[in-house]
């Protein structure tokens, strides 16, 4: 009988690691090696598991270079990406493991560039983006892209409106604060011609009415993906657009103060918007949506939608299906981004064997 793939699950005892590890038992047989600080939590995970595991106490910054030389992949569940994402990756590189990772922005993947020939080379994957937003949201465009374009040929523009309203935590809520200050392309704008086209702050929003939310009116702000950038590049003859949604008018406003006041004081900062969207969370419940709008050059539009109401749960489970899919040998080898490195029609009909709906809008 083959052995199980072993699977070292970084941030095992959070909330996505969690989630990730009962969506890979379901997905397996696998062996999940769970790797935390902390041993309580980390044995109480395991029982929560029908599958082997080992624990394994581990800290990124300080272990050996091969500690994962056992496992086939690691998957990096463990926040803040911005602090662990580069310990991580090349504790996965030196290791010969493939690597996952539901965060690792654009900085991660900018600093991973120089493994990419070798990784293609070896066939190894190196993924990113491998969460909920950014991640299905990347995939769930190409699909729906692809689908607009099979009904009415070359499309012309197209329009992401995304959003997960959600009791974060401090670590995601610090990958927000992280890019709010770092980030190369923090103003409002689109993608043209695959290149970054800046907008006056006065255009920055649109309002959009969305039947499926109980909130419909939404103000959507046209940020920056960097994860939706390899599409504009592929496909420079789309406009593409992503609208922010699903924040309120005190949350765009918090956004817009830390921003211009708390540039030096980033702990302050997290503690306003853990505060702010907790507060959505809970007068407008927990929420999460894609919406996608194809406009067609022979004047036709289509749209599509994917919704939840369970982000965290949704994002481990996009970080256990791309792990699944990479040992299956189903990823594209080298240093990707989610959307770029999976079929979007093969990851979208994994989610729907678990539940997930998406499709045309209503």
């Amino acid at each position: 009988m083959t052995k199980p793939a072993k699977i070292a699950v970084l941030g095992a005892t959070g909330s996505v690691g969690r989630a990730a590890c009962r969506e890979l038992c379901s997905m397996g047989p696998y062996e999940l090696v769970l790797c935390s600080r902390q041993p309580a939590k980390a044995r109480a995970a395991a029982q929560d598991l029908n599958t082997a595991t080992e624990l394994r106490m581990v800290d990124i910054y300080t272990a050996a270079p091969s500690i994962f030389q056992d496992c086939d992949l690691v998957l990096n569940c463990a926040g803040p990406s911005w602090q662990t994402g580069w310990a991580a990756a090349n504790l996965a590189w030196n290791s010969g493991a493939h690597y996952v990772d539901v965060a690792g922005y654009s900085l991660l993947k900018q600093r991973l560039t120089s493994y990419g020939e070798q990784a293609r080379n070896q066939g190894r994957r190196m993924i990113l983006t491998a969460g909920w937003i950014p991640g299905i949201s990347e995939v769930f465009t190409r699909y729906a892209l692809t689908a607009a374009e099979q009904l009415h040929g070359p499309a012309k523009e197209l329009t992401l409106y995304c959003g997960a309203r959600d009791y974060w935590s401090e670590g995601s809520v610090s990958d927000m604060i992280w890019h709010l200050f770092n980030d190369e392309h923090t103003g409002f704008g689109y993608l043209h011609k695959g290149r970054w086209t800046r907008l006056p702050f006065w255009k920055g929003s649109r309002r959009v009415s969305i039947q499926s939310l109980p909130d419909k009116e939404q103000s959507a702000l046209w940020v920056y993906s960097a994860s939706t950038v390899p599409l504009a590049l592929e496909r420079p003859d789309v406009n593409i657009r992503v609208g922010l949604i699903l924040l309120s008018l005190r949350t765009r406003m918090t956004i817009a103060s830390i921003k211009t006041l708390l540039r030096k004081h980033p702990q302050r900062a997290q503690t306003w918007l853990c505060d702010a969207i907790g507060n959505d969370a809970r007068r407008l419940g927990v929420k999460g949506l894609l919406r996608v709008q194809v406009n067609c050059r022979s004047g036709h539009m289509r749209e599509f939608e994917l919704s939840t109401a369970e982000n965290i749960q949704l994002t481990g489970m996009a970080g256990a299906a791309a792990a699944h899919m990479t040992l299956r040998g189903q990823t594209n080898p080298g240093v990707h981004f989610l959307g770029e490195a999976v079929s979007a029609p093969d990851f979208l009909s994994l989610l729907a064997e678990r539940g997930v709906r998406y499709g045309e809008a209503q």
